[in-house]
């Protein structure tokens, strides 16, 4: 089974997430308002996707790091870290004028500033995220385009070396 991923944003920074998630496999990406319904209690559901995600990325630009709502998310999202020890928490940079300064200490270990300014970049470290967490409970996670056949050898080959190391 595939994990499920909660997409912290502003609403200024939506196109640039949903160009992100299209290139993540469909039905695990969490962001509002796309996985949302029309009347829901909004805390409740945000909470409940929080909840049920394995892991939380933030895309960190000005406008997210003084949302209201962005820090509603990131205060459930350190819950589910003290609950969960497997949840994992990622955050990409996507406003050149942000750094991890302005991030709470909990999430700054959680600062990815190698994966890339675009949306593609950052889908595709995602999926790479993603597909380890996939390979633990079984599941593949096809590679996406040429990188991601990179990447999953990248995987296979630190597998194999650890796998004789131990």
């Amino acid at each position: 089974m595939l994990p499920t991923v909660f997409l912290s944003l502003s609403g200024v920074d939506a196109k640039f997430v949903e160009s992100v998630q299209k290139n993540l496999p469909d039905g695990i990406g969490y962001f509002y308002p796309k996985s949302f319904e029309n009347g829901e209690n909004l805390i409740t559901a945000m909470e409940e996707r929080i909840g049920q995600s394995q892991v939380f990325v933030l895309f960190a630009s000005r406008a997210s790091v003084s949302s209201v709502w962005v820090n509603f998310e990131l205060d459930r999202a350190r819950l589910n870290k003290i609950r969960d020890r497997k949840f994992r928490y990622l955050v990409f940079p996507i406003d050149r004028d942000v750094d991890y300064s302005m991030l709470p200490a909990w999430m700054k270990e959680g600062w990815i500033a190698s994966a890339g300014y675009t949306a593609k970049d950052i889908a595709r470290y995602l999926r790479g995220v993603l597909a380890g967490f996939a390979e633990q409970s079984g599941t593949v996670l096809p590679p996406l385009g040429r990188g991601g056949l990179v990447d999953r050898s990248r995987r296979e080959h630190q597998h194999a070396v650890y796998t004789r190391a131990g």
